[in-house]
């Protein structure tokens, strides 16, 4: 026998609040774990972020190495080259060979 018309509306909102329900809860299960999901996925990038920064760190402390060495390999050279300049002034010329 088909109920009347209240009580099968009364059953079907009494139906709908259980799966209202049944979904909260479900969602009230899944936010923590996405919570986390979310905070090791930030967690993540905030680590590869520090070795980005790090690595460009280390890089600017290579380049200005690099340059200071490259500096100090051109006064070398310019300070060879002088003193071969003066070494060959003063050296006697090559005996004579007959």
């Amino acid at each position: 026998m088909i109920g009347s018309l209240p009580t099968i509306a009364r059953s079907s909102s009494e139906a709908i609040g259980s799966l209202a329900d049944t979904i909260a809860e479900c969602f009230e299960k899944k936010e923590p774990t996405l919570g986390a999901q979310q905070n090791q996925t930030t967690q993540a990038r905030l680590d590869e972020r520090a070795v980005i920064e790090q690595l460009f760190t280390e890089n600017c402390q290579l380049r200005d190495q690099a340059e200071q060495a490259h500096e100090t390999l051109d006064k070398l050279t310019a300070e060879n080259n002088a003193l071969r300049a003066r070494l060959t002034e003063q050296a006697p010329p090559p005996p004579y060979e007959e």
